[in-house]
């Protein structure tokens, strides 16, 4: 999947000469605070995709100039023009992608050809950019109107919706559009303007009634409405299963209450809007009880209804082969913790996470750290942390932008800097935090309940790398430096020389063993396994119906075959449907469960547990979860 390597915003908004912000590939989490140039990365993208649609040049130079329309210009207060009277500010947005080679979209005073970038106009069309604002609008009506959402399609949805192909004449020329929100523009134009026949005072009108022109159009309108209607279709189908998702069961659904037409005479034109509405048609057991959503709703649910309908609009329309990403900031403001951490779950479902390049933005540094948690708990690896500060610069301010780093990474950087404590110190986080990834969690636990300190986590790890035939040789070497300089109250009767010796060593470790090692849960606690044997002697089939008891993880080393970690299981033994033993409790690996099994067979099964072993849910071999 073509993803973003890098952002460089140039004097643009909050933004002034600072470096790029590197994707390198992966979805983006950052904390700003506010005033510190969060959004400006929100709209940098925006407007550089935006301006894809944007026929014009001078609708997009106009971000990056003073002269042309002033007003709209959006260069960065403290950009400088050089030379005097050039209006030349360097002002301008680059995005490198991870293509190869890599493709580069940018735009500035000097740069508009994104207009004729057909790779633009794709990404604009597939990605979204999902705001407050933007959720909010579905009830920003007053008590007294009825919700129409005609101007949140035309102002949020039609410029990333494709309709079947229509065409209509503008000047002569022959235009065929596919962008809902082009082809809304041309209704909102309404008929060519022709000259008049069988006048004595010949004169420019719209296209008269029975002219080619006039039956254009008519087929522009009506094929507009009847692609409206599809989508809105396709909506009321996907909406309701990404609102269930989020946790509410009560149904909802979009009416075309009235379709898009127009007025017309000789020389005037009116666009009628479509009216559309969200009807509720049952609440808590009561039908037809809820009139106006926006009075009645609270604003989690009616947030939770307008994102179900941008997820389900996302759905519709699937590119491959193209940049697609969803920048959302500060979406979630108006949710309490537990409807975000729903939505969250949502997008970092394998249907989004997938598919798109995640760019979350927030300045509430609580949920910054709740999703940072929640990728965690995901074992998603394709994430990269950042957090924007509002910094002094002289008499002005600028942003201040740093990315998270590793405890490694940190430990390198407070060794090059000879702050050998703090170097140490990152490690000891480090060698803990890799063995409660590798232990399971009851192994990271003493019997009274309290956490086991690095000593004992390290026993834990080698014999568990032990039991699970993994070379115990780097924990031995880690258990080395344990001794030596990763207890914290070890530091001061150290060597400063050796010191510094032996950090450079446990990081070399880290740097060519541990952080290499992938893991990754990847049978959840319930999940339910089989598989089928025939008897030595008898001939008799036999089946081994197995629960897993403990989450089981896949372990991954630089160079050797992926192993599946020993873990607890539950399981049965059936002849036909007769249960020969029942709720049997195993402590090992399943690799081992079933070539003990398999020696004592008539061997006519598969040998290789991997595909021997079937989830019973699916039936697909046991190797479908064998990430790497």
């Amino acid at each position: 999947m073509n993803r973003i390597q890098s952002l460089k915003i140039n004097n643009f908004k909050f933004f002034r000469d600072e470096n790029p912000i590197e994707f390198n590939d992966n979805n983006l989490l950052l904390y700003g605070e506010n005033g510190s140039g969060k959004s400006s990365i929100y709209w940098s993208l925006y407007t550089l995709f935006e301006a894809s649609l944007k026929s014009n040049d001078n609708d997009i130079k106009k971000y990056f100039s003073k002269i042309i329309r002033i007003e709209d210009n959006l260069i960065n207060i403290h950009a400088q023009e050089n030379p005097i009277g050039s209006d030349d500010y360097n002002s301008y947005i680059e995005l490198i992608t991870t293509d190869n080679p890599s493709k580069t979209f940018k735009i500035s005073k000097n740069d508009t050809l994104i207009n004729t970038n057909i790779d633009a106009k794709q990404t604009n069309y597939a990605s979204d950019f999902i705001n407050y604002r933007m959720l909010s609008s579905i009830s920003a009506f007053r008590h007294s109107d009825k919700i129409d959402l005609f101007w949140v399609f035309v102002a949020d949805i039609f410029k990333y919706v494709q309709f079947p192909r229509v065409q209509i004449t503008r000047n002569g020329v022959l235009k065929q559009i596919t962008n809902a929100a082009e082809i809304w523009q041309e209704i909102e134009q309404g008929h060519e303007v022709v000259d008049s026949v069988n006048s004595t005072n010949p004169k420019k009108i719209k296209a008269y009634k029975g002219s080619n022109e006039y039956k254009e159009f008519d087929v522009l309108v009506n094929s507009f409405n009847d692609s409206l209607k599809k989508l809105i279709d396709y909506i009321n189908v996907q909406a309701p299963n990404f609102f269930q998702k989020l946790g509410y069961t009560f149904p909802f659904y979009l009416s075309l209450e009235k379709e898009a037409g127009y007025y017309k005479g000789k020389t005037v034109y009116e666009p009628v809007p479509f009216v559309l509405r969200i009807i509720i048609p049952e609440y808590d057991t009561q039908t037809q009880s809820v009139y106006k959503p926006h009075s009645f709703l609270n604003e989690a649910k009616l947030s939770a209804i307008a994102i179900s309908i941008r997820l389900a609009i996302l759905s519709s329309k699937r590119l491959e082969n193209c940049l697609k990403f969803i920048v959302l900031d500060d979406l979630l403001i108006s949710l309490d913790m537990k409807n975000r951490e729903k939505v969250l779950e949502l997008l970092m479902s394998d249907e989004f996470v997938n598919n798109y390049q995640l760019i979350i933005l927030t300045h509430d540094k609580m949920f910054y750290q709740m999703a940072k948690y929640k990728i965690s708990l995901l074992e998603q690896e394709n994430w990269v942390y950042y957090e924007l500060h509002e910094k002094k610069d002289g008499l002005t301010t600028r942003p201040d932008i740093k990315k998270n780093r590793s405890y490694v990474e940190k430990a390198e950087d407070f060794l090059n800097d000879n702050q050998l404590d703090e170097s140490a110190n990152n490690l000891r986080k480090a060698a803990e935090a890799f063995c409660k990834k590798f232990l399971s969690k009851t192994d990271t636990i003493t019997e009274d309940y309290s956490s086991l300190d690095l000593n004992g986590m390290i026993v834990k790890c080698k014999n568990f790398a032990l039991k699970n035939e993994i070379n115990e040789a780097p924990f031995e070497e880690l258990d080395k430096y344990r001794k030596f300089f990763l207890n914290s109250s070890s530091h001061d009767d150290i060597d400063n020389a050796k010191f510094k010796t032996e950090i450079e060593e446990c990081l070399n470790l880290f740097k060519s063993y541990f952080e290499l090692v992938k893991i990754r849960n990847v049978l959840a606690v319930g999940t339910k396994l089989h598989f089928e044997m025939n008897d030595k002697k008898t001939s008799k089939p036999f089946r081994f119906d197995i629960i897993i008891d403990e989450n089981t993880k896949l372990y991954k080393e630089t160079g050797s075959d992926s192993i599946l970690l020993r873990g607890k299981t539950i399981y049965n033994i059936l002849q036909g449907h007769t249960i020969i033993k029942e709720n049997q409790a195993k402590h090992q690996s399943l690799k081992v469960f079933y070539e003990n099994v398999f020696s004592t067979s008539d061997q006519s099964s598969n040998p290789d547990f991997w595909e021997g072993i079937k989830f019973t849910d699916t039936g697909l071999p046991l190797n479908s979860i064998r990430l790497f």
